[in-house]
């Protein structure tokens, strides 16, 4: 259960008696009611809904959410969009719940071209004989 809290504060004060009072401040998390996700045509063409966890009724913890967008941004370079870049917003939805948009700059789409061995004079293999 640990992250699920904010903003944690503490104040020690001394009480009439010698003793001290440690007074504990805290607010927590906003629990995620909505995830979203925009962005440049794959965005638009495939949905990664299934790619950000930690939505439907989850805390937003700051970790969750910067997995969740390294997650959608390992999926983008995994079809070749090397330069893809994910963000994300929270926009309030009323008492101590928020939405998570998640804004997606695909980038140009790369393709390798070639692949420059050097360096290998000596450790030939039949996979590297081959190009």
């Amino acid at each position: 259960m640990a992250g699920l809290l904010h903003d944690v504060r503490v104040d020690v004060s001394a009480a009439s008696d010698g003793t001290a009072i440690v007074t504990f401040w805290s607010r927590r998390n906003p629990v995620i009611r909505q995830v979203s996700i925009t962005g440049n045509e794959e965005a638009r063409r495939r949905r990664h809904q299934g790619e950000a966890h930690g939505h439907g009724g989850l805390d937003g913890r700051l970790p969750l959410l910067l997995e969740n967008s390294a997650r959608i941004e390992a999926q983008y370079q995994a079809k070749g969009y090397y330069l893809a870049k994910v963000s994300y917003q929270l926009e309030p939805m009323g008492e101590g719940a928020v939405g998570v948009n998640f804004e997606v700059v695909e980038g140009k789409k790369l393709r390798l071209k070639k692949i420059d061995f050097r360096g290998t004079r000596r450790s030939r293999t039949a996979s590297s004989r081959r190009s």
